[in-house]
């Protein structure tokens, strides 16, 4: 497969996985998604995990990279969790976007 073979197969399977919002503390929203990941002939593996704080420091978002290194030019995938609970703890609800690039 080329680069944007597996970019365009992996968009549409992540696409749906995570639907609505929710809100536990194991990130179980992402798990379909790093689930196809990690078991994906394309060889994804976890890069790096961040945390995005506001002024306060009060953490609104959660990121994770994986990557690819299948094809010549590696294949990254975005994982977004983005906080939608309350002011004083954005995370303890979440909706989550993924996309591969």
């Amino acid at each position: 497969m080329t680069r944007s073979q597996i970019v365009k197969q992996t968009n549409q399977k992540i696409c749906g996985l995570s639907k609505g919002i929710f809100s536990d503390e194991y990130w179980n929203g992402i798990k379909p998604i790093t689930d196809y990941l990690n078991e994906s002939e394309h060889g994804f593996y976890l890069n790096n995990t961040t945390y995005k704080h506001d002024a306060n420091g009060i953490p609104f978002r959660k990121e994770w990279v994986y990557i690819s290194e299948s094809t010549k030019n590696p294949i990254n995938v975005l994982v977004i969790a983005s906080g939608a609970g309350s002011v004083v703890d954005p995370l303890s609800k979440y909706d989550v976007i993924a996309y591969a690039s």
